[in-house]
């Protein structure tokens, strides 16, 4: 969960407005509320059901954030760290400190933030320092010192990180010497020693020695033009070697007259040189420079380039006659901000398209496209918002970006490190006692998994309840649902670590996107309404001048905005209020759809149903009320379920368990009855709705025996020669014939413990003996080799009965007296022919699990 300091929410609430760089600058006419509440993190796992996730939340794990290799591992909002309404963020940075933790210097209108991130998926904010209030604001760091300025004034503030890994972050100066004390942008030349400060007001580079880092001494300064940003090298290498150059962007007038490329030689601190200026073709306003690994190119943001999203690029190879190469662009219609190289990995913040990365290794002049990550959902447009900043340096392909609304983002960027497959699909149910659920991990490097973090997360409403997955050794590993109600709903997800301490999640968007499954033994649709015919639902008006229920295929000819296109099943009809043509919604009352009656005995049921729902009114009088009635629609009629939200354009499925129904006093039984009644309470609110795709399932609780130690692909274990079967059974008993399959036909508990097993497969013309086996441990995780095949059950093992197989299967029934608990079996046979994979002449089939 994420920490924030008392310092980091006290500080803030006093400071009000921004102050501005430029009059009329964009950033302030375009600016935007700051987003508030809680951001997401895949570590949220003592949360309640996703039900209860914030919509930040939800919006970062739906896939809503446009990405291709690229993983949101976390994102901390501005509501998050404090930021009033009316504040943004604005510039990030980043620094390791002396025991390898990082941490991001995130830069808000309020000051700098100092936020953790050494485990990305679960930053915490460990400090807070305010500054001057500016919607500009620019830090870098200098062995354990950080250095933060802003258009707001103040010069340059000076922290000691030398505590940080104790949360403890000081002010320890404040540089206030020279001009303006406003500053638009800051460098530090790390292999240097010096510290650059670019713009504020008029300015255009004011340089300090960092001899002591915790006092930067003014030491020159360069004027002839303004210096929006600056990148500084130190050659040591070719016809430049043992000089210290500045690429600056800026030009007159604030940098939007002859503004370009400036290329500065600063190693004499007090004697400028300026080499070369290179005003680009188009140049409109030079944002921000820097140079490939090998120094050759230049690649520039112009912040204000007419048409889409370009990179220039020129060449610097020759320091006194850079020259112009050409573009390349995302084809956004957004504008480019800043960007980094690291590697062969050009990283851009490109404002309302977010992260753009490209590879260089190929054609640095014109390279394609490796990663991006859109942080804003909603468009593309030129304007000044979103994605500020971005820092790749951590080296471990962990990048962080600072989004200007939206606030702190931490990504991985490439194929993941872990992927996760389950080998038997989706689990649709979970037995009632308890179930084994075979998961595979894969590495993007071997190595790439930290062992014991493999762990499943599970939750059944009240929690996520997390349990270390078994692991069965080369990545296969059994999740353990433990005994469970017996019709509830179970939400889960997987996770796992890497060696670099980041935690990879099954689905991605866990744990607000999940799998859910039922708890059953087996799940039988006993009504499955797709209204393609009529089967005696009626509808009726209840007051209401227009909306009335019709059946039909849904009438949509784009003039009315709160019709659906098609049912939900596409199966072609449903049910819709006054399906025509324009505005025909519900007015002025409500209606009713009514069914026949429906049979709901005989165990554990839900009714399912699809629905469409628009409303305009969302104070929650506007409603598709659901009730029920046991008698046959005689008597009173109970609500069980209500819907008040609008749902746009899609459908969205409903149900009703059976302890819903009995909790609100009605009997489960033939002569159940179920309507719908749309109501419109507000004279001047819109009220569609629809119905399709009603069912009923109704729930076996016997446990169905779910499968263990299966040989197949060797997705638990490896078979002894390779003999790997099908799935659900044991281990070849032949090359290339397929396993034994051990199934459970019935169980019973009444009036005695008794059950009968079939094992199929064998070969039919060898009718081998085969006996079952049992126990009351299982040893899955660290099978047995065992003739041709696996043992999966542990000491004692007890014989039960034994036959011959017939036609390829045989069969066995035997009681049961061994008291309450899980039992474990598997069929132990004679194999044919003798000695084809090891010398013994016997193999097992897969193993069955029963609860008694």
């Amino acid at each position: 969960m994420i920490r924030t300091s008392l310092v980091s929410v006290g500080l803030l609430c006093v400071l009000t407005a921004p102050l501005s760089a430029h009059d009329g600058d964009l950033k302030i006419l375009h600016k935007k509320p700051a987003v508030a509440g809680q951001g997401f993190t895949n570590q949220l796992l003592a949360a309640p059901a996703q039900s209860a996730m914030t919509p930040n939340q939800t919006l970062a794990a739906s896939g809503a954030f446009q990405s291709q290799r690229v993983t949101l591992l976390s994102w901390l909002t501005l509501g998050d760290f404090g930021v009033p309404g009316g504040g943004n963020g604005n510039s990030i940075w980043g620094y390791t400190s002396g025991s390898g933790r990082r941490y991001a210097l995130m830069g808000t209108s309020q000051g700098t933030s100092f936020v953790e991130v050494t485990t990305p998926n679960s930053p915490v904010i460990v400090d807070f320092e305010p500054g001057p209030v500016s919607l500009w604001r620019d830090m870098r760091t200098y062995q354990d010192y950080a250095y933060a300025i802003s258009e707001g004034g103040s010069g340059i503030q000076v922290f000691d990180l030398s505590s940080i890994d104790s949360g403890v972050v000081t002010n320890v100066a404040t540089i206030d010497d020279v001009s303006t004390s406003a500053t638009h942008t800051v460098f530090v030349n790390e292999d240097s020693g010096y510290l650059y400060r670019a713009g504020g007001g008029a300015n255009g580079l004011r340089i300090y020695d960092l001899a002591n880092p915790a006092n930067p001494t003014f030491v020159g300064s360069w004027s002839d033009r303004y210096v929006h940003e600056v990148t500084v090298y130190s050659y040591t290498s070719g016809p430049f070697a043992g000089r210290e150059i500045a690429f600056a962007c800026g030009g007159f007038n604030g940098g939007f007259l002859n503004s370009g490329l400036i290329v500065l030689d600063v190693t004499d601190k007090s004697n400028i040189v300026l080499m070369d200026v290179n005003e680009y073709p188009n140049a409109e306003f030079c944002h921000q420079v820097w140079l490939s690994e090998d120094k050759q190119y230049a690649y520039i943001n112009d912040e204000f380039w007419v048409g889409p999203q370009t990179t220039i690029v020129v060449d610097v190879s020759d320091l006194n006659n850079t020259s112009y190469v050409g573009t390349f662009s995302t084809g956004s219609t957004s504008a480019a901000h800043n960007e980094y190289v690291a590697g062969d990995l050009l990283y851009q913040a490109n404002y309302k398209s977010g992260m753009h990365v490209w590879d260089l290794s190929q054609n640095p002049t014109n390279p394609t496209t490796y990663a991006f990550f859109d942080t804003d959902p909603v468009d593309d447009a030129s304007t000044f918002n979103s994605l500020w900043n971005i820092y790749p340096y951590f080296g471990n392909d962990i990048v962080i970006g600072s989004d200007i609304e939206r606030g702190l983002f931490v990504w991985y960027v490439g194929d993941p490190r872990l992927t996760f497959t389950l080998p038997n699909s989706v689990p649709e149910l979970i037995n009632p006692g308890g179930e084994a659920v075979p998961v595979q991990i894969t590495e993007l490097t071997v190595g790439d998994y930290q062992s014991g973090t493999a762990t499943l997360h599970y939750d059944t409403g009240s929690g996520f309840v997390s349990v270390p997955m078994n692991d069965l050794g080369g990545l296969n590993f059994q999740a353990l649902f433990p005994a469970l109600d017996c019709g509830s709903e179970v939400d889960f997800y997987f996770s796992g670590s890497s060696t670099d301490g980041i935690v990879w999640v099954e689905p991605l968007g866990a744990p607000v996107e999940t799998y859910t499954a039922t708890v059953a033994g087996n799940l039988q649709t006993t009504v499955n309404e797709t209204f393609e015919v009529d089967l005696g639902w009626s509808a009726t008006v209840d007051l209401a001048t227009s909306g009335q229920w019709e059946r039909g295929v849904p009438v949509d000819d784009g003039s009315w905005a709160y019709d659906p296109a098609s049912d939900s099943d596409g199966s072609g009809q449903c049910w819709m209020t006054q399906n025509q043509l324009g505005n025909t919604d519900v007015d002025n009352g409500s209606v009713t759809l009514t069914s026949p009656a429906i049979d709901m005995s005989g165990g554990e049921v839900t009714l399912r149903y699809d629905y469409y729902l628009r409303l305009t009114n969302d104070d929650g009088s506007d409603a598709l009320v659901v009730e029920m009635n046991d008698n046959n629609g005689i008597g009173a009629w109970v609500e069980v379920n209500r819907h008040d939200t609008d749902g746009g354009l899609s459908w969205r499925t409903g149900n009703v368990s059976g302890s819903q129904i009995t909790a609100a006093g009605l009997t489960l039984g033939a002569s159940m009855r179920v309507r719908f009644t749309a109501n419109d309470a507000d004279t001047q609110s819109i009220v569609e709705a629809g119905l399709d795709a009603v069912r009923l399932e109704l729930l076996d609780c016997m446990s169905s025996a779910p499968s263990f130690c299966d040989g197949f692909d060797g997705s638990l274990s490896s078979c002894p020669c390779g003999n790997a079967g099908n799935p659900d059974s044991g281990c070849d008993i032949q090359q290339g014939t397929g396993g034994v399959r051990m199934d459970v036909v019935t169980q019973e508990t009444s009036p005695q413990n008794r059950v009968t097993v079939t094992g199929t497969g064998f070969p039919a013309a060898t009718a081998p003996a085969a006996v079952v086996i049992r126990a009351t441990s299982i040893d899955s995780f660290s099978p047995i080799l065992f003739g041709d095949g696996l043992r999966c059950i542990g000491a004692p093992v007890v014989r039960l009965g034994a036959s011959f197989a017939a036609g390829g299967t045989s069969t066995h029934t035997f009681g049961h007296s061994a008291g309450p608990g899980d039992f474990f079996y598997q069929i132990w046979f004679r194999n044919s022919p003798a000695g084809f994979c090891t010398p013994q002449a016997f193999n097992l089939s897969n193993g069955r699990q029963l609860t008694w």
